[in-house]
């Protein structure tokens, strides 16, 4: 079988976070960086995300009340985004 390498790599990550703020200011710290992108902006944000990695991934957390039905609370509640050919 030939080898095809569509995956290019990670694009983008996104975690669900009941308390956004919280969720954001402990990555802020485990990261060692603050968020680049907040939105609709830092004091209520509905999304936040980092830029993480020598291929600076994006790590996104957006707030639980905007998560599709049926998405998982808990291990296994992200959403990974891949760049491919």
């Amino acid at each position: 079988m030939a080898n095809k390498h569509f995956l290019r790599g990670m694009a983008t990550v996104n975690y669900f976070a009941d308390d956004l703020i919280a969720a954001r200011d402990w990555y802020a710290e485990l990261f060692g960086i603050e968020a680049y992108f907040q939105m609709p902006g830092r004091e209520h944000p509905a999304y936040v995300e980092f830029r993480v990695g020598d291929d600076a991934d994006e790590f996104g957390i957006v707030d639980s009340k905007y998560a599709p039905d049926g998405t998982r609370t808990g291990p296994g509640g992200a959403i990974l985004y891949w760049h491919v050919d």
